[in-house]
């Protein structure tokens, strides 16, 4: 009490000083947290490797098996989701399209939706995306602008109707509510003028973000979503841009978090987008710019699967040393007969999966780590595999 009576006969006094010392003092903390706050963004840079061996690269592994069936046969997994013991595939692009679930140790449990224009059915399910809060599996019909509620339990249709804006893909925040990526190339009535929307389940919109650019025209090439999750936060991108923002779901806001670099590959910039917006994709293969790129990320790296036109290539970056390197995947020595490195799909448990198709089961050789689970299913669906990085 007496502290604190000196304190304010100093300040009624007039102590002049020692108060523009203290106002400085709390100016420059408030500057040095803005600064911080404004330049958290970094680089994520790839040096180029060509010497990578599959053991140097993958650990602690864990293959599954797919039970096959007549009725199950996945041609071309385009999408994968591992939630509440339950792996879910999307296979959009083969005859046989739909969503197909497996146990976690891969015996099949059913199959969500079906092709058709009836009820609870899809003609063209271009993402699914996974409702924890709702216990749902929502999938988005792209040939109707349609969404489409899935019990997560018994796989039924609970809920579906025509949306009412055009947008790339989804993904669901923890509340709920659903964020959306809207490229430019949607420009009819029904396209909104924000590339960035958060909506209900309902696909009614509570805010939006970034107004929408004119280009590029194409904006979904060569991947399913520029969303990616990690540590209960939520991330993204935009098509033919190297940078990477964050979602903050508390005040509703973006920031750019990072951006990417390669050794001797080069994204394009927004100008060169904008000089070359009508045939932006066959300019980017002529002139060998990073075209596209998947992005994930676990406690330990964040995993980059990019592409030009004729090459495939795979970042693996280390957080704690902050160093990465990329390579070739075609260039990767097998050496843990895991045949090729395969473009992963999704994290789960912190662990990066990808698929094994069975189709190449012939090079096989017989001390790999996948020739115990051949048996009868060389003609069968792919194997699940999940992996860290060294």
């Amino acid at each position: 009490m007496k502290d604190f009576v000196i304190f304010c006969t100093l300040l009624c006094r007039g102590s002049f000083k020692m108060m523009v010392r203290t106002v400085i003092v709390v100016l420059l903390m408030f500057l040095v947290s803005c600064n911080n706050e404004t330049n958290e963004s970094s680089v994520v840079h790839f040096v180029e490797r060509s010497d990578v061996k599959m053991s140097e690269l993958v650990s602690e592994y864990t293959v599954i098996p797919l039970e096959t069936r007549d009725d199950n046969l996945i041609l071309d997994a385009s999408m994968l989701r591992v939630w509440n013991g339950r792996i879910y595939i999307l296979d959009c692009f083969s005859s046989s399209k739909g969503i197909y679930v497996f146990s976690l140790n891969g015996c099949y449990v059913g199959k969500i939706g079906s092709f058709g224009n009836g009820p609870g059915e899809y003609i063209m399910p271009l993402t699914i995306a996974v409702d924890e809060v709702g216990n749902r599996i929502t999938v988005k019909d792209v040939a109707r602008n349609r969404l489409l509620h899935y019990d997560a339990d018994s796989l039924q249709c609970v809920e579906e109707h025509d949306m009412s804006f055009l947008s790339d893909c989804m993904e669901y925040l923890d509340n709920g509510s659903l964020l959306w990526y809207v490229g430019s190339g949607w420009n009819d009535e029904l396209a909104p003028r924000f590339h960035l929307l958060m909506t209900d389940r309902n696909d009614s919109v509570i805010s939006s973000h970034i107004p929408k650019k004119p280009f590029p025209k194409r904006s979904m090439y060569n991947v399913m979503t520029y969303f990616h999750k990690y540590d209960g936060e939520l991330f993204f991108h935009q098509p033919f841009s190297n940078t990477i923002y964050r979602y903050d779901a508390e005040f509703d806001s973006i920031k750019v978090a990072y951006t990417l670099s390669c050794d001797n590959l080069v994204f394009p910039t927004e100008k060169y987008v904008m000089e070359n917006n009508d045939g932006i994709i066959n300019q980017l293969k002529e002139d060998g710019y990073i075209a596209y790129y998947d992005l994930f990320e676990n406690s330990d790296h964040k995993l980059c699967y990019f592409g030009t036109d004729k090459e495939r290539y795979i970042g693996a970056y280390d957080k704690e040393r902050q160093q990465g390197f990329y390579t070739n995947v075609n260039k990767i020595e097998d050496d843990m007969g895991l045949i090729k490195f395969g473009r992963p799909k999704t994290v789960y448990n912190d662990s990066f999966v990808g698929l094994v198709y069975m189709e190449n089961s012939e090079v096989i050789p017989s001390n790999s780590v996948l020739s115990p689970y051949l048996s009868g299913n060389e003609d069968g669906n792919p194997m699940v595999v999940l992996y860290k990085l060294k």
